[in-house]
């Protein structure tokens, strides 16, 4: 990954292309280096999806066993989890040069850190509308149904109040002396300085994971819409048409979707890579910019002064 640069001033649609040229050029070094976490987490989410299908033997099978179906079901939850944060820390040695145990360290801190903020944020507002709506003498899907408007509002003010983490999260991983709850204040300011860039970039990206996304979802959305007719059916007193083999079918193809997701998922994080990067060698530009016309102003107009190199500011190559 030598070719590309992180820390590079570059537009939106840079940043999106950079990231699809770096993971072309090194797919296969990705592969190697993630298809075990990956192939993991594709086996644990199959069992997962599995245990939540509404077939008539999977639900007796949870009647007979229900520890052991308690058991699989918790399993193949944090299964899911670890070996999508294991997968993504493979990915960031190959980007920042840091071992992988470090790597995999700071995602889980990250991912404790991010669940953190977001069960608070949530807290909030649940607790806010459940305010509302007894204040108001209604149920709270009552209320939900006639404020949706202004819930909806206020989830978009949640959302814009969360895009800051992008930067504050990309800083973390590729900082290796950040700390994540030290540094958020400044970095947190840092991000909503940036909140546009960073919007944008998060729409575009969104759009082309969205396409791709439902591309390859669609097997898997077969499959959940023929179950879903079937057990309406079942509640209507037919029986069930789908074949024995379905649940197995059902587990295989989320688990495949699951796979292909996740690569999906390492393009978005290379985008907000050079996302980082560029907001970073702004920073620096403008530093480098305000150090100069110091210098110029508190120096001899004929003596040369000796002012960092803007072509050497932060070139460090991907390893």
């Amino acid at each position: 990954m030598e070719k590309e640069f992180i820390f590079k001033n570059r537009s939106i649609s840079s940043c999106l292309l950079a990231a699809y040229k770096l993971l072309g050029e090194n797919m296969k070094g990705i592969l190697q280096s993630t298809w075990l976490p990956v192939l993991l987490c594709g086996i644990f989410s199959g069992v997962f999806i599995t245990t939540n299908i509404r077939l008539p033997e999977v639900q007796a099978f949870g009647t007979d066993h229900p520890a052991l179906f308690l058991t699989i079901y918790t399993v193949s939850l944090i299964g899911m989890t670890v070996c999508s944060l294991w997968a993504s820390s493979r990915l960031l040695s190959m980007l920042n040069g840091q071992t992988r145990s470090k790597n995999l360290l700071r995602m889980f801190l990250l991912y404790l850190c991010n669940l953190v903020i977001v069960v608070i944020i949530g807290g909030v507002l649940v607790v806010g509308a459940l305010l509302c709506a007894r204040h108001l003498k209604v149920n709270l899907m009552q209320f939900a149904a006639d404020n949706w408007l202004v819930l909806a509002g206020v989830l978009l003010v949640a959302f814009i109040v969360m895009l800051p983490l992008v930067y504050v999260n990309m800083r973390y991983l590729f900082s290796s002396e950040a700390s994540y709850f030290i540094d958020f204040p400044k970095a947190y300011g840092t991000g909503f300085r940036h909140i546009g860039f960073i919007f944008l970039t998060t729409l575009l990206g969104g759009i082309i994971g969205g396409i791709i996304g439902g591309i390859i979802c669609l097997p898997f959305t077969i499959l959940m819409v023929s179950q879903t007719f079937s057990a309406i059916g079942m509640l209507n007193g037919d029986p069930s048409g789908m074949p024995d083999y379905f649940a197995t079918l059902h587990g295989a193809t989320f688990g495949l979707t699951t796979m292909l997701l996740m690569y999906l998922s390492m393009y978005l994080m290379l985008v907000y890579m050079f996302l980082y990067g560029s907001i970073e060698q702004q920073r620096e530009e403008r530093r480098q910019s305000a150090l100069r016309s110091t210098t110029d102003e508190t120096s001899d107009p004929q003596t040369p002064t000796n002012t960092p190199s803007h072509d050497t500011a932060f070139n460090h190559p991907i390893r």
